[in-house]
């Protein structure tokens, strides 16, 4: 898919669902900086309507699937370390999933972790944290969907 195909179908995808992708991001993100969890009933109303929105627009099942793999992936994490990685971030990944493409669904969480690695990289070497400081990962995706999704705009001439 060409660049210009890819930004057009991201701005066709609706403007109200990117927007509610990123309130829902927003929230979550603030919701875990203040206690370190996520509700699970934002990412499963999320997640719903991401679904239905997606069958209306008559996405291939083969494609939604393959999106729920960052998520499942960061369900896994969740299990082998001992939640060190939280259930909440696979399940809102995966609700991520059933909106975005797979492909764009690696962007936001690389963009994302980027941001988390710098963080965390400041706050062992500037503030002497210890590397057990837990950090939130759901304010670093919203800023990974923000920009990503700033960008496609740019792309379209929109902003």
């Amino acid at each position: 898919m060409e660049i210009e195909e890819h930004v057009a179908f991201v701005i066709r995808k609706g403007l109200c669902m990117n927007i509610m992708a990123g309130i829902c991001l927003l929230i979550q993100g603030i919701w875990d900086i203040r206690t370190r969890q996520i509700p699970m009933w934002i990412s499963a109303g999320f997640g719903a309507c991401s679904f239905l929105y997606s069958i209306c627009c008559q996405r291939e099942w083969r494609s939604m699937c393959l999106a729920l793999l960052p998520g499942l992936i960061f369900l896994v994490l969740a299990v082998i370390s001992r939640q060190a990685v939280g259930y909440g971030d696979g399940l809102l990944l995966c609700s991520l999933g059933m909106l975005y493409s797979l492909e764009e669904l690696i962007g936001i969480c690389v963009i994302a972790m980027g941001f988390a690695l710098l963080t965390a990289l400041v706050l062992l070497g500037v503030f002497h944290k210890s590397g057990k400081y837990e950090i939130p990962f759901v304010p670093y995706l919203f800023l990974g969907w923000l920009l990503w999704y700033a960008t496609c705009l740019i792309e379209s001439g929109q902003l």
